[in-house]
């Protein structure tokens, strides 16, 4: 009677497929968690992102209007959702949470090919678990863009390098995605690293020159296609292209003070600053294992990817002193190191012990305990620090719902709404997405006149001459101005 050997059981056998159904399950958890609950709200960043989405028109697809031309792939998306579904809190993110899902599923895809499928996949359930990813895929902002975008075309030069059957297909696709990649500022970063690696590098330059002639000229043209709208903007006006470089969030003069708030991002464990992104964007864990990760790519520093990590982290070294979004910028390549991290690792490990099956298991133990404790306590910080840093939790708020119950009971009487200049254009779009004809927006505070009407307005206070007239006070347990909307009953002189 023969042993039962391991590789013999059809779950050992089956392991890679039921890990990545395991993965799918958890990102799709955690993706919900983060869009529905946690921070459960919208920041005036989302506001405004809905605002510019509103605001593309036809003309902007051939280059008329450059102010336009910011974010378009990710604008287009947003404006489709709130068309389609209605402005919400959900339609609003909607857009960042399928670029945060897709992200991830070409993250696993990437590592699968430039490592072994165990780190792919352990990689994965870190960047998923990850606090900075989890409020940038609820964020209803471009900013998830960055991440996606960058690793969609680096998922393609990648199956353009291993992909012999397929090569020109995949470069004609390379070449579109890079095209889309352009209008998302600061994407051109990684776009000319991965350009630089692709000419210097000895095995990049020899795989894109055994791409077939008609293949470069399709992908040349179609990139050119795709990126004419930009380019015409680009000819209109000047200031377009010093947006794309700087994403309008440049730093004239660094400072100490914001120096130490760049440091604060990614070492800041002791003063830990809130705001719409919690600093330090990665724990404490994952900023050691990119320590191990340089190392090891300073190591084996010949390999293709070595040198696109390099040359990236290189040309986004001055960005990261220059632009208040750094820790958005450095997603990626942080995760890269990560997975360089766990390789060196696992290598380590059976390096110690090449023959010995049962260390090899052990071996699984506190990897299995680091993982658990690097997943835990980042999603414990990103749910805590949403819910219970006054700062933080503050930045969202949770005016869209409220607004909805309180015209919900008016909704048989004529209302105004009298808002703050500052969201006026939001909730002017959110009635007309709505449908709803009863309500009529102004930025004025109401005078002291006959008004037969219903009158809904945020304010911070009270105003005294109504006090009489005040009917309910709509309040928010999740900022300190806990009163958001005050409704008023037939103001007469």
């Amino acid at each position: 009677m023969s042993r039962l050997k391991i590789t013999h059981l059809s779950f050992y056998r089956q392991r890679h497929v039921v890990s990545f159904i395991i993965l799918i399950v958890i990102l799709l958890l955690l993706l919900g968690i983060a869009g529905l609950y946690v921070p459960g709200g919208l920041s005036l960043s989302e506001q405004q992102s809905v605002v510019n989405a509103s605001a593309i028109q036809w003309g902007t697809v051939l280059g008329k209007y450059p102010e336009q031309m910011a974010n378009l792939p990710y604008h287009l998306l947003q404006r489709s959702s709130t068309e389609l579904f209605g402005v919400s809190t959900l339609s609003i993110k909607l857009p960042s949470l399928l670029l945060g899902f897709a992200s991830i599923l070409a993250l696993y895809q990437v590592l699968c090919m430039w490592f072994k499928r165990n780190v792919a996949l352990i990689t994965s359930l870190v960047a998923t678990a990850c606090g900075q990813f989890l409020l940038l895929a609820q964020l209803g902002t471009p900013r998830i863009t960055y991440i996606f975008l960058s690793i969609s075309v680096l998922l393609c030069a990648s199956m353009l390098t291993q992909s012999s059957r397929f090569r020109s297909m995949w470069f004609i696709i390379t070449a579109v995605v890079a095209a889309i990649a352009m209008y998302t500022p600061l994407s051109w970063y990684f776009i000319i690293a991965l350009t630089v690696i692709g000419l210097v590098h000895p095995h990049s330059r020899f795989i894109i020159f055994r791409v077939e002639k008609w293949a470069l000229l399709v992908g040349v043209l179609l990139f050119a296609v795709v990126f004419t709208p930009l380019g015409l903007a680009i000819a209109k006006s000047s200031e377009v292209i010093q947006s794309f470089i700087s994403a309008n969030n440049l730093i004239v003069t660094p400072s100490l003070n914001h120096l130490q708030n760049i440091l604060a991002q990614y070492i800041g464990f002791v003063d830990s600053t809130n705001s719409e992104i919690i600093a330090p964007a990665y724990g404490l864990g994952i900023m050691l294992l990119v320590f191990l990760g340089l190392y090891r790519l300073f190591s084996a520093k010949y390999t293709v990817k070595s040198y696109i990590i390099t040359t990236w982290l290189i040309l986004l070294l001055p960005a990261l002193f220059l632009f208040s979004m750094s820790s958005t910028l450095t997603f990626v390549p942080i995760m890269l190191l990560v997975a360089f991290a766990f390789d060196y690792l696992f290598r380590y490990w059976y390096r110690m012990f090449p023959l010995n099956p049962y260390a090899r298991i052990a071996g699984l133990i506190p990897l299995t305990v680091l993982i658990a404790v690097l997943s835990a306590s980042n999603i414990t910080r990103f749910v805590y620090g949403y819910h219970y840093s006054s700062d933080a939790a503050a930045t969202f708020t949770r005016d869209l719902p409220l607004l909805d119950s309180t015209l919900a009971m008016n909704k048989n009487s004529v209302v105004t709404l009298h808002l703050d200049p500052s969201v006026r254009s939001f909730y002017a779009y959110y009635l007309k997405s709505r449908n709803i004809t009863n309500v009529a927006v102004t930025n004025e505070m109401p005078q002291k006149t006959v008004v037969n009407n219903n009158i809904v307005y945020i304010s911070d206070q009270v105003y005294p001459a109504y006090v009489s007239k005040l009917d309910r006070i709509v309040v928010s347990d999740t900022v300190s101005d806990a009163g958001r909307f005050y409704v008023y009953k037939n103001i007469v002189k």
